[in-house]
């Protein structure tokens, strides 16, 4: 199972009335239209419009809803006005736009808006490999990485001000960050990492016969267990509760 993880560092939703002809190819076009011009993640969706000021759009009893998921440096007026004009040519109606607020999702459920709170105490982040920086489908072969899924990483750090903390099987290879002891896929993935200015911080022990959650209380207990955090793994068999 991999880890569903997204975030909208800053973000906008736009919404028209429904296009009347050739419903999904309307809708793969406005997707494609925004990734190129915005973002690379985006979803939409059908609507009730009843019950919202949405006069403009004249959309009837329903409209589409597009979400879109981005790094605040693609929000640029130009960028917002462009995307507009796109989906008002592709759905034949009038484009109501909205900013979002940002927030952290992960495996479908937003979580840890406060922790975005400017002045908050770092938190750690103690997260597995496989699962989490992959895919399942990726694990014919050994210590693959998907850039995407780093990338999402390093993002949420960024959002949370986040500790990363390794606890996967692969820091057998990690001594500390960048050392040249540091095993090949570990040096990978920290040149990927360091593209986006995060490094690992450190590892969690490896405590025979006991869980993940018993080697992230030692952790905490050795270093500071004043700081909260959270766990990205795809394995919930290593903790007491989910």
């Amino acid at each position: 199972m991999d880890v569903g993880l997204n975030y909208m560092y800053t973000g906008y939703v736009f919404r028209t009335g429904l296009p009347k002809d050739d419903l999904e190819t309307k809708k793969n076009e406005i997707k494609a239209a925004v990734e190129e011009i915005l973002v690379r993640s985006v979803s939409i969706e059908e609507e009730t419009s009843k019950g919202r000021d949405i006069d403009p759009v004249s959309a009837g009893e329903k409209s589409l809803k597009i979400a879109t998921f981005g790094v605040s440096e693609r929000w640029t007026l130009d960028a917002l006005r462009k995307t507009a004009e796109k989906i008002k040519y592709i759905s034949g109606s009038e484009v109501l736009v909205e900013e979002c607020r940002p927030y952290v999702e992960i495996n479908g459920k937003k979580l840890y808006e406060d922790f975005m709170d400017e002045g908050r105490p770092p938190v750690y982040i103690f997260f597995d490999i496989d699962g989490v920086l992959n895919k399942e489908s990726m694990w014919k072969k050994n210590y693959s990485l998907d850039e995407e899924m780093v990338e999402n990483l390093c993002v949420l750090s960024e959002l949370i001000d986040g500790r990363l903390i390794l606890m996967s099987s692969w820091r057998s290879g990690f001594e500390y960050a960048f050392s040249e002891n540091n095993s090949e896929s570990i040096r990978r993935l920290e040149a990927l990492l360091k593209e986006h200015h995060k490094k690992i911080l450190g590892k969690t022990d490896f405590l025979k016969g006991r869980k993940r959650e018993d080697e992230i209380e030692r952790y905490r207990m050795l270093h500071d267990e004043s700081l909260d955090y959270i766990i990205l793994d795809d394995d919930p068999g290593e903790y007491g509760t989910v």
